[in-house]
């Protein structure tokens, strides 16, 4: 009897685990990290392999930078004596910098990729909160009651520009270039005197937590009360309502003007495709709080929070499901998408096996993809190793002309099959 029981506990483990890791699967997953108890504020890759994440353990003052060298797949830990620990930027693999948040006047620096850090003079009775550097001599830095700090020696003296009235905390800083930049707090401002001068350019007050630009003119800001999104195409002289996601809107990032992604405070991950007019939810979990995100391309990013938590995605964050059935697939298979033709959403099922296929490929790295008839890549939905199950991705072509298209499904180097649908509107 007991047996019995304990194979029927290893069955339900085993129903469980595998419905949970095939069965709602999401383009968004953790990677282990090796600290827990960090509230991580900020994340920064500076090449395909090289990554660094800050943030103070949440039970003290000490604050800590985890690093990786493999893509984010190992992290290993840096400590940094009791600051706190709360945004940093590097502008390469070895040269970067951090600053203390509630640590008066503390900026660090390091030029060997964190190994080492060295106190930056300030002689400022300032918490600072957001650092960005135009070129490696000029940089600013934000803080407490309406502060801004510059240094034009690459970190050797800071000093004080003029206040930011009525920022309070000036929460993120952009420039475009030495004396042109941006900065949000409780409105958003603009210089073009290197600080000496700032114009407010916003009359919606808020508590505005980040402010990204894809390209020299287009831009957007989110603001936490309400999570208030605000887009600019001129360079940052006027803004305009987007949209609301709800309260605590911490963090806001485009890989391109029309594809971004966004995180409030309710545990969540959500992304536009349309310059931030709508936005769809990815990812939620009752257990995180997201506060930083950062990607590579328009594929591959990262995401970090509360619990030293990490997740990554290398397919832009889509959401795939798995079909929930008692059969496990033996080998691959691309399925006829459904409806076909379509207008404008239609659906592709596929199998993975196990073991995954190997010969001439990539241990099992499975890629689906979409083309025009030309050949031209449309969209990648996925880029990573699946575990065996049945897959199901919708695919929206509201963008898309009227035609014929093609989706073909990739293991390793292997093509296992390609097929034809048709966009008929």
């Amino acid at each position: 009897m007991k047996k019995i029981l304990f194979v029927g506990l290893i069955l339900i483990v085993y129903c469980t685990l595998y419905i949970e890791n095939c069965f709602s699967q999401s383009g968004w997953y953790q990677v282990t990290t090796p600290i827990t108890d960090l509230y991580l504020n900020d994340i920064q890759f500076t090449s395909a392999n090289t990554g660094y994440a800050i943030g103070p353990i949440q039970s003290s003052n000490r604050g800590y930078i985890l690093k990786t060298t493999n893509g984010g797949f190992n992290w290993q830990s840096i400590y940094i004596d009791s600051l706190w620990c709360w945004t940093l930027y590097f502008l390469d693999d070895n040269t970067g910098y951090i600053d203390g948040g509630y640590d008066l006047g503390v900026i660090k620096k390091t030029t060997n990729g964190g190994l080492n850090w060295v106190t930056q003079t300030t002689n400022l009775a300032n918490c600072f909160f957001c650092i960005y550097f135009v070129d490696y001599n000029t940089g600013y830095a934000g803080g407490k009651y309406d502060a801004v700090a510059k240094t034009t020696n690459g970190g050797i003296n800071w000093f004080l520009v003029s206040p930011v009235l009525g920022a309070f905390y000036v929460q993120d800083v952009y420039f475009f270039n030495a004396s042109t930049g941006i900065v949000v707090g409780g409105n958003i401002y603009k210089t073009t005197n290197g600080g000496n001068n700032w114009n407010v350019c916003s009359f919606s007050n808020n508590d505005y937590r980040s402010l990204y630009f894809a390209n020299n003119y287009t831009g957007y800001v989110c603001g936490y009360w309400g999570g208030v999104i605000f887009k600019t195409t001129d360079a940052g002289e006027n803004w305009n309502f987007l949209d609301s996601l709800g309260s605590g809107l911490n963090n806001i990032y485009f890989v391109n003007p029309a594809e971004g992604y966004a995180c409030p405070g309710n545990h969540s991950i959500f992304k536009t495709t349309d310059g931030g007019y709508n936005w769809s939810q990815q990812f939620t979990s009752n257990l995180y709080y997201f506060e930083s995100i950062y990607f590579l391309n328009s594929l591959t990013g990262f995401i970090a929070g509360n619990n030293g938590i990490i997740m990554k995605t290398t397919n832009g964050g889509n959401v795939f499901i798995g079909n929930n059935n008692n059969n496990i697939p033996d080998n691959y298979a691309l399925f006829q998408n459904y409806p076909n033709p379509f207008n404008p959403i239609t659906k592709i099922k596929f199998d993975v096996a196990n073991p995954p296929l190997t010969k001439g490929g990539q241990g099992g790295l499975i890629t689906l993809k979409i083309y025009d008839i030309t050949g031209r890549k449309i969209q990648t939905f996925v880029n990573e190793k699946l575990n065996q199950g049945t897959y199901e991705v919708s695919f929206d072509g509201s963008n898309l002309a009227s035609g014929i298209y093609f989706y073909q499904l990739k293991v390793g180097n292997n093509i296992l099959d390609v097929k034809k649908m048709v966009l008929l509107k």
